[in-house]
């Protein structure tokens, strides 16, 4: 599809922690109010730069948890969100691709399909004054099902959201 996100320069982030790679961005969306984000999320794969294999890195496949985001505010204050998923998913990391868990109306995570490339997300950011994003997303190696070490924390870089005259979505 078209993605109208920025690949590139001062709006758009990218970060590397235990060999997963997320790049973020954001566009206005005026008809809204608001700001369109989206976050992509992978396991680095070899050749790229910041790929660890698996014995160095400490799994072979790790599994969305929880996030924590961090809207900063023009006055300087911040608000916080806390939750499980992104979006009702739950992605569960490989080397090529993912696989598609969500969330089930009972509330258990369901097994998804696996899927190549990259596993992206988009979002809105709210409503209100925020001028930046940044937060991190809690991983489990292995599965949720089949935890294989600690959770850990993968980074978000602060990416802002602002907007020039020509820059937004319509």
């Amino acid at each position: 599809g078209i993605c109208l996100f920025p690949q590139a320069g001062e709006k758009h982030v990218s970060c590397v922690t235990r060999g997963i790679r997320v790049t973020a961005s954001a566009l206005y969306a005026p008809e809204m109010a608001t700001f369109a984000y989206s976050i992509r999320l992978a396991l680095v794969a070899p050749g790229e730069e910041g790929h660890l294999p698996a014995a160095q890195r400490g799994f072979e496949t790790a599994q969305l948890h929880t996030r924590h985001w961090v809207l900063r505010q023009a006055d300087g204050g911040a608000d916080q969100v806390h939750g499980k998923g992104v979006v009702g998913n739950f992605p569960l990391l490989r080397e090529g691709g993912w696989r598609d868990d969500k969330q089930r109306h009972s509330g258990r995570i369901g097994q998804g399909e696996w899927c190549e490339g990259v596993f992206v997300y988009q979002s809105l950011s709210g409503r209100g004054s925020s001028i930046s994003f940044e937060g991190s997303i809690d991983f489990v190696p292995g599965s949720l099902e089949a935890p294989a070490g600690e959770e850990f924390a993968v980074a978000v870089p602060r990416f802002p959201l602002l907007v020039g005259a020509d820059e937004y979505l319509f």
